[in-house]
């Protein structure tokens, strides 16, 4: 489907519906998502994390929420890579070849400069800094 409009089309507006949003924070991921879940009243909505670049912004989307009288219970924020093909075929790798298994290496990318001191995603004790933001895909993989 490509559009929110296809989705209404296409699903009874009572479904309990649960909607995965994978995209990086913006004023458009807020605004379907609110346009989602004031359609669909009995769904829930999956928006990958950061849930907002700053506090300035998620307090927008908080406030657009009740605005539309959308519980904020309805939102969740987290990690989406639990939900990818791969996940489910690693995992049934390592299961099957526990034995010959004895490390486990991983590597990961992130494309942000390491040195410099004023990205918050790298270093904001507020927010977690990298290990916070990123470490926890390593981790969850484990």
């Amino acid at each position: 489907m490509s559009s929110i409009d296809e989705i209404k089309e296409s699903f009874d507006q009572t479904q309990p519906l649960a909607f995965y949003y994978p995209t990086v924070p913006s004023k458009t991921r807020d605004e379907r998502a609110v346009a989602l879940l004031s359609h669909f009243k009995n769904s829930i909505i999956l928006m990958e994390k950061p849930s907002h670049n700053n506090a300035s912004d998620a307090k927008a989307f908080k406030s657009l929420l009740a605005s539309k009288s959308i519980n904020v219970d309805r939102v969740m924020i987290g990690m989406h890579s639990p939900l990818h093909p791969s996940r489910k075929v690693l995992k049934e790798q390592v299961s099957k070849h526990r034995d010959a298994i004895s490390e486990v290496y991983v590597a990961f990318n992130y494309p942000k400069d390491p040195i410099d001191k004023d990205s918050k995603r790298t270093y904001d004790k507020n927010v977690g800094g990298v290990m916070l933001d990123l470490g926890v895909y390593v981790f969850n993989c484990i």
